[in-house]
């Protein structure tokens, strides 16, 4: 890339981490470009999240290795609606007043979802204007500049950037996320054969997953391998509300929340979860 300064500050070495990327380029079929990715050491583990108009895989790579597929519907529950509770009522410990208060925010998907929103909505949004890059996304760009300019760098900087475009994004996020209810989530993760990644850019084909794999019994989103048989009875949006006089009396078990973690990518949008290599020797 031109005008990179690619040197390191002094004392300071490259142990392989970076800061994620996220890029959006244009092309006549969705592909997945990881040819470069062939010459590091080590393994291939991967895990590709498609965002598509319909369930996928990837043509070359095991069908296995598709492990999970959401319809728009439920991913659009997921990173709008009440965190899914699960009831254990096996256990009969009392369900106390302040834990009944913060139910809403222990139930809130924003910190869990929150930025798989934003990045589906912005893709989504693009996708229908044609445009590479949206107003608030420019301006955040404009903001790390200035920030790198004056050596201010770091969570606490970051979170600031993130403030001052939030009405922007909001309004981004609003008028595409309706979108994604017409959108499929596929989840392929395992060990991509490097002859194959090495040989030619990824691409994809249609394929609908059995519907006896396709749970978190047999592979859990946020744990990245299977949860195994669950306890407990599911409860997703809002919980019903009690009559006022058992409120008192009111006697559950251990009420757990779950996200799920999505990452993204066609019409396709696609993203890729990769452990840190060394980088590759010019």
């Amino acid at each position: 890339m031109k005008g990179v300064d690619t040197k390191l500050p002094s004392g300071s070495s490259f142990d392989g981490h970076v800061q994620a990327m996220a890029f959006r380029f244009k092309a006549d079929k969705l592909i997945l470009p990881m040819r470069l990715s062939a010459y590091n050491e080590g393994e291939m583990h991967n895990i590709v999240y498609l965002l598509t108009d319909g369930p996928r895989k990837i043509r070359s790579i095991p069908e296995e290795y598709v492990v999970r597929q959401l319809t728009g519907a439920e991913v659009f529950r997921n990173v709008t609606q009440p965190l899914p509770a699960a009831d254990h009522r096996r256990q009969r410990s009392r369900y106390p007043d302040w834990q009944r208060q913060s139910l809403p925010q222990q139930r809130n998907p924003a910190p869990h979802n929150g930025f798989a929103k934003e990045l589906f909505a912005s893709d989504l949004l693009a996708v229908k204007n044609g445009q590479l890059s949206h107003a608030f996304e420019e301006d955040e760009k404009m903001l790390l500049r200035i920030g790198e300019n004056f050596g201010l760098r770091g969570p606490e900087i970051d979170k600031l950037n993130l403030a001052a475009l939030d009405k922007e994004r909001e309004k981004a996020v609003k008028d595409a996320l309706d979108d994604l209810k017409k959108m499929s989530l596929t989840v392929i993760d395992g060990d991509f054969p490097r002859e194959v990644v090495g040989a030619q850019n990824l691409i994809f084909g249609e394929y609908r997953m059995p519907a006896r794999r396709n749970s978190s019994e047999f592979y859990d989103a946020k744990e990245k391998k299977p949860s195994g048989k669950r306890e407990g009875t599911l409860k997703l949006g809002a919980l019903e509300p009690l009559p006022a006089k058992r409120i008192g009396a009111l006697r559950l078990g251990l009420i757990t929340f779950g996200a799920v973690g999505l990452g993204l990518a066609a019409l396709g949008f696609v993203f890729v979860r990769r452990r840190p290599h060394p980088p590759v020797s010019a």
